[in-house]
């Protein structure tokens, strides 16, 4: 684990906060395919969000089951993405179903961005 940017530490703990943002990198190199950057939003020009330099592309996806939990087995999360254009179908039929991917949950409040 990487330690709290003190600027990021002191955001959470005002009274009042900027609004969070997730980030979603999906990492397909291992399968033979590409990494990938989605938000399910834009910024304020409707614009990609950008982040360390890295371009975010608005898309339908969402996360559930996230949990920190030093007990018992591990979170099994689950993943939701739009097959907008079958997209989606074309990956998993081209890339072994997405099997041995990775997917990386950055949530960022808004004024870091």
């Amino acid at each position: 684990m990487q330690d709290i940017p003190q600027e990021t530490h002191h955001e959470t703990t005002r009274l009042t906060q900027s609004a969070q943002m997730v980030l979603w990198e999906i990492d397909l190199t291992e399968v033979g395919g590409e990494r990938y950057f989605f938000c399910n939003e834009q910024n304020e020009k409707s614009e990609p969000v950008t982040w360390q330099g890295r371009q975010y592309q608005a898309y339908p996806i969402q996360g559930t089951g996230f949990e920190l939990n030093g007990k018992g087995s591990a979170a099994r999360p689950t993943l939701t993405v739009s097959n907008l254009h079958g997209m989606v179908t074309g990956m998993a039929e081209d890339l072994q179903s997405l099997v041995g991917g990775t997917v990386v949950r950055r949530k960022v409040y808004a004024r870091f961005l």
